[in-house]
């Protein structure tokens, strides 16, 4: 019986690398990694991944690739809303000007707290570690707000959510008599 279920697994390995082979481009991985491709043959149409769930206690509804850490306004299931360009600019340089100081966000999962808020315009940071995190305040933090800025500009409107492999985000969002 041992024999049989280790026969079983080996034939089930084979069967997966020769399947893994013959969807690979003349049947040797490519050296790059997988790429997507469509299957002219059939005419299949390549859209969009949607996903809906919670991540590090947050709702999302989103399309677009696991790897996406960028979120641009409007964000469905989100709160949050935009706010003006040359405002999140203000704010980066704020933030910028302590650039090496260390900022400290008590532990999650699911705890934002205020990183900058000035001219109704919100910069928020979200752990989702069980543990306190210290950030570089002007480096990470900018860097990371400096990209919702750049891509997430609408017509003079920005607002999204910039997440880290280290388990947390940063927000931006509009806020009244900041």
């Amino acid at each position: 019986m041992r024999v049989t279920g280790l026969l079983q697994v080996f034939l089930l390995l084979t069967l997966s690398a020769l399947g893994l082979a013959a969807s690979l481009p003349n049947g040797r991985p490519n050296p790059d990694g997988l790429t997507v491709r469509t299957a002219p043959e059939r005419d299949y149409t390549i859209g969009k991944m949607g996903f809906k769930g919670l991540i590090g206690g947050h709702y999302f509804e989103l399309n677009g690739t696991i790897q996406t850490g960028l979120f641009c306004w409007p964000v469905p299931g989100q709160p949050w809303g935009p706010t003006y360009h040359d405002d999140v600019t203000d704010s980066v340089q704020g933030i910028r000007s302590i650039y090496s100081n260390l900022c400290y966000f008590p532990p999650g999962p699911g705890v934002c707290a205020p990183l900058t808020c000035t001219a109704n315009t919100q910069l928020m940071v979200c752990n989702d570690n069980n543990y306190e995190i210290v950030l570089e305040c002007g480096a990470t933090l900018g860097d990371m707000a400096q990209a919702i800025n750049d891509n997430c500009n609408n017509n003079g409107l920005t607002g999204g959510q910039q997440f880290n492999a280290l388990n947390y985000n940063l927000y931006t969002d509009w806020r009244n008599n900041c």
